[in-house]
């Protein structure tokens, strides 16, 4: 198994905002669109190794209109070169996609349990976040 060339220094949630849906019908059904936006800062000279995932669910969708819940959660990543690893080895594009690829996993994992938390003493009960996909977009 090949490590990441990263270690997370720490993470947390810059925004953490949940509304209960008062029209919400449990019967309904429970369709909705969850919008997803990665972004990430790499500058290897100044040591910033960093990701931020914000996770959105608007009322403003008609599509969302069945859910239990809207919300919108920020999270926020920063990492540091793991133990014997010289950044200066590596090409540009390997640690962006480092970031890129470890940052998503580690902040939807975070942010579909910090959801759950949450919510979980809502009049709806616990939502959990769904599986999310990483689409990166083509230069």
């Amino acid at each position: 198994m090949r490590l990441s060339p990263l270690r997370l220094k720490r993470y947390f949630f810059p925004l953490s905002h949940i509304e209960a849906n008062p029209a919400y019908a449990p019967d309904a059904g429970n369709q909705f669109e969850i919008d997803t936006r990665l972004t990430t800062h790499v500058d290897v000279k100044q040591g910033i190794y960093a990701a931020q995932l914000v996770v959105t669910l608007s009322k403003d969708k008609e599509a969302n209109l069945k859910s239990p819940y809207f919300f919108q959660i920020a999270a926020y990543a920063a990492f540091e070169p793991g133990e014997d690893v010289q950044m200066d080895s590596l090409i540009d594009d390997e640690i962006k996609e480092a970031v890129t690829t470890e940052g998503f996993k580690i902040l939807a994992g975070a942010t579909r349990e910090h959801l759950a938390t949450l919510t979980a003493r809502g009049p709806w009960g616990e939502q959990i976040l769904p599986v999310l996909r990483l689409r990166i977009a083509a230069d």
